[in-house]
Parts: structure tokens; sequence; C-alpha cells
């Protein structure tokens, strides 16, 4: 059932006159309000801030007296040098006036080059801590093209009872510590995952009382002692060491400072670990050298070359990755876990295991770092593999003919056959992947 609605029994009656006045008051109700100005706030300047602090050396505490030092406001990953500059008194201590509330990093005279110049003529500038393409394109006033040499406190790259090593090549980049560059970041050290790493220093303003600013001081190569206690390169090390480093070794050992390449001394002491029972692998066919930047990455390491038997120059063909140990191969990329010098052998184990050892050497035709026993039968393929067919060309060629699917009928067995195969050669856009046991492990 449906309502129906009951109809309206009095209807009143509006004259014409009386709706054109209704209805012109209706519209006036219904027009909008006048909005208010709108005013835009000048916006609140950030507070100022007088601050005061010591320079102290990290960790022992000691003031760092006669030091330039400037603030670096910290905007994610970059900071801008906010000067003047001030200059630490005897006691390490400094001062800053009308500082604006923000984070900052301090940067301090690394001694290298000439700071308040550097620090004016960089004021507001966004310098990139950690970024080596930024160095690399003249963030910093250093020379990229030859040695880059990082004057770290000994204990913090070589490690020892209270901390882990640092890798050198991040702790230049971290704290600006490189040859050439005037600044250097308060930091301090933390370890992560077994290695050291850097900790940049941040203040926060405005502080409350005096600010304590840790820095491990940079340690200077002292030459003298440099050259009495790593002395001159053997006649049975030369052999396996890249000739260019060995000229400049000679060159300082004979009174050029301007020769001296941390790299360089770090290749020595690293053949003469190995010798001893510890440091790099050797790699057949190629020779030890330093590697100062790769992959647009610095890394200072010790790294492998060898002469291009194409061109005749040097070429780097792999180089030691300080986290893991591994050789990264230049060409490919690709991680080596090398544990043995070159050669495959079998050596007996402490309880009569027999144990599968081998290294790695440099396969020309193939331009690649490989297993030794892997480079065995590459090459026993291209020889004995190669004049096997050589020698039984015609019955591949009537077995090809008998079987109408099957493999054998991808290739046109004819007398170029042995010479393909024997010069055959992996494609370079897809190196082949080669997953063997480590060395030493049970045959």
């Amino acid at each position: 059932m449906f309502w129906k609605p009951t109809p309206l029994r009095n209807k009143a009656q509006i004259s014409p006159a009386l709706a054109a006045v209704l209805t012109l008051s209706i519209l006036a109700a219904c027009e909008p309000a006048a909005l208010p100005e709108t005013v835009t706030p000048t916006p609140t300047p950030k507070p100022v801030s007088q601050v005061t602090g010591v320079l102290a050396g990290w960790p022992d505490g000691a003031p760092i007296p006669n030091r330039g030092v400037v603030l670096c406001r910290v905007s994610a990953s970059v900071c801008a040098i906010e000067g003047p500059s001030a200059v630490t008194d005897s006691l390490g201590k400094f001062s800053f006036a009308n500082k604006p509330a923000d984070s900052y990093y301090v940067l301090i005279e690394s001694g290298m080059g000439d700071f308040v110049a550097a620090v004016e003529a960089r004021a507001g500038e966004n310098l990139q801590p950690g970024s080596w393409p930024w160095i690399e394109s003249g963030g910093l006033p250093i020379d990229t093209d030859g040695s880059i040499n990082v004057p770290a406190a000994h204990w913090v790259i070589a490690g020892g009872d209270d901390f882990p090593p640092v890798d050198r090549a991040d702790y230049g980049i971290n704290t600006l510590l490189i040859e050439g560059s005037p600044f250097l970041l308060a930091h301090t050290l933390e370890e992560n995952k077994g290695r050291g790493r850097v900790r940049l220093f941040e203040i926060t303003l405005p502080a409350d009382g005096e600010i304590t600013v840790p820095v491990i001081p940079p340690q200077y190569p002292d030459y003298v002692a440099i050259r009495a206690s790593i002395g001159s390169i053997s006649r049975e090390e030369r052999p396996l060491l890249d000739p260019a480093l060995t000229a400049r070794w000679d060159a300082f050992l004979a009174g050029d400072d301007e020769a001296y390449s941390d790299g360089d001394a770090s290749v020595i002491e690293g053949l003469r670990a190995h010798a001893s029972g510890s440091g790099p692998q050797l790699i057949g066919d190629a020779l030890l050298t330093r590697v100062e930047v790769a992959d647009r990455r610095l890394v200072k390491s010790i790294g492998y070359m060898v002469y291009d038997t194409q061109s005749g120059e040097p070429t780097i063909i792999g180089w030691i990755d300080s986290a893991t140990g591994d050789v990264i191969e230049a060409s490919t990329g690709f991680h080596l876990n090398v544990l043995d010098d070159p050669g495959e052998w079998l050596e007996t184990g402490p309880n009569g295991e027999q144990l599968y050892r081998y290294g790695f050497s440099y396969y020309r035709r193939w331009r690649r770092i490989l297993p030794d026993p892997v480079i065995e039968q590459i090459e026993r393929f291209r020889t004995l593999g190669a004049d096997h067919v050589r020698r039984n060309l015609d019955a591949y060629q009537q077995a090809r003919e008998d079987y109408d699917e099957g493999d054998l009928r991808l290739i046109n067995w004819d007398i170029t056959t042995p010479i393909r195969v024997a010069e055959w050669l992996p494609p370079e856009s897809v190196p082949p992947t080669l997953i063997l046991p480590d060395s030493g492990t049970i045959d």
C-alpha cells in the first residue's frame, strides 16, 4: 500500500509585487561575505648561539692547540662552510659567535694547504664527505692522476687490540683527509661487522656549555723512518713487482720525497708478509702493483697487472677487496676467493685426509683470471680436443649424416672445425661463470 498525501485545504494568496520583494531579499542574503585580506606571516629567524669548545685528540683527549677550525652546516649528506674560521688557543679552545641554530660538522685545519684561504674561497659551498666522484671532479684541491696518499694515523689503518683496522680509502674520503686537502672533519671511529669505520662528529646548536670536539690528528709520513724500515727492493722481489713501482721506490730511496706513495709501501710490505705466510696471494703471470682508483671508486689496494699483448700497455686485471680479502676481477667484477699461490696439488691434512689445493693465473687467451685447473682443461680442449676433431673429422661428418636430430647437426663438420675449436673464445659480454670448491677442501 502506498501513502497518498492529503492536499492543502487553505492556500495563501501572494501578490506579484510582494513576491518580487521577497525574491530580492533572499538573493541579497545569499551573497558571500567579503573575505579578510590574507597577510603572509614574517618568518621567525632562527635564534643565534655562542659556541665555545675545545679541540681534543681521540681517544686520549689531549688538547690540540694552534689549529684552524670552522663550522660546516649539515643538510642531508652534505655540509656548507659557515665562516669565519677560528684558531684554537694553547689549551685547544675556540669560540664562534652568532651561529644559527642548526646541526654542524666541524672542519679542522689538516696542515696541508692554506686553510684560511680555502675557507674563504668555499664559504657557503657544499662539501660532500664520502663522495669520491665529488672529490675527483675537483671538490678538493688534490692530484687524482698519480699517487693519492692518505696520511692517517698508523694505528687507524693497521688496527690493534683496542680497535679493528679501518680501510684507508674509506677513511680518506669520509674525513676528507687526502694529501693536498686543507680540511679534516672532526670524527671518531666505531666498529661495524669486525671492521672500523669513521663516525663524523656533529654538534647541534644551541648547546649548553663547552663542547669537546674529538678528532684523530693526521700522521704525516716520516720519510727517514720509512726508508730505514722498508729499505730497498731485493733482487728476488723485483720480478714479482710492477716495474713502474720499483722505479718510484728507487727514486724515493735516493732522496726524492715526491716519489713516495703509501700505496707502493703497502704493496712492498704485502709482498714481504706473503713470503712469511700471510699477505696477498700471487696470481700466475701477473705482477703486484698499487691500485688507487677502480670502478670510479677510491680503493687504495694491492692489485695485479699485466702488459697487454696487443698494445704493450700496463693493464690492471684485479685488486684485493679490503672488506672480504677476495680478488675483484677488473674485466667482470667477479669476486675470486684466491687462497693459494699458482699451481694445483694435493696436501695431506692433520688426520691423513687429502686436501685439494689450487691457485689462480691470468689466462691471456681469454684475458681472465682463472683457477689453474680450469686453465689446464681449457688448454687440453684447445690442443688435444682440436687434434682429436682433426683426426676423427670423417667420423664426425658421417655421424652428422646418420642422425637427423641432435647436437652434431648444429656444426658444419669440415676442415675449418678443428681450427675453430682451437681458436674458440667466450663472448666478452657474457663471461663464463665457474663455481669450484675453495682451495683446501677435502679432495
